[in-house]
């Protein structure tokens, strides 16, 4: 489990913006099936996905199983509004 990922379970966004900041740090890896921006989507964790995105997170990427879901259809699932909002401001793609 990498350490963003951790960090989004107990919704510390903060800790989120500093790992997102590392030169090394590859917003779009993959825990499982989730990447971090899924994975803040879910849990509705805005200041994260925009971190996330500030960091190169790619907004349309789909899960690899469970439906190939975007960031957008998990923010949707864990009935975060406000996620769904963001996401659609930064460009998230309704298909």
């Amino acid at each position: 489990m990498t350490a963003v990922v951790e960090a989004l379970k107990v919704g510390n966004g903060v800790a989120v913006m500093f790992l997102a900041r590392k030169p090394d740090f590859d917003p779009d890896e993959r825990v499982g099936d989730w990447t971090p921006l899924t994975y803040a989507a879910f849990k509705g964790n805005v200041a994260a996905a925009e971190a996330l995105l500030d960091a190169g997170a790619k907004i349309n990427l789909r899960n690899t199983r469970l439906g190939g879901a975007t960031p957008l259809r998990e923010a949707v699932n864990g009935r975060s509004n406000e996620m769904w909002h963001f996401l659609r401001r930064r460009g998230a793609d309704l298909s």
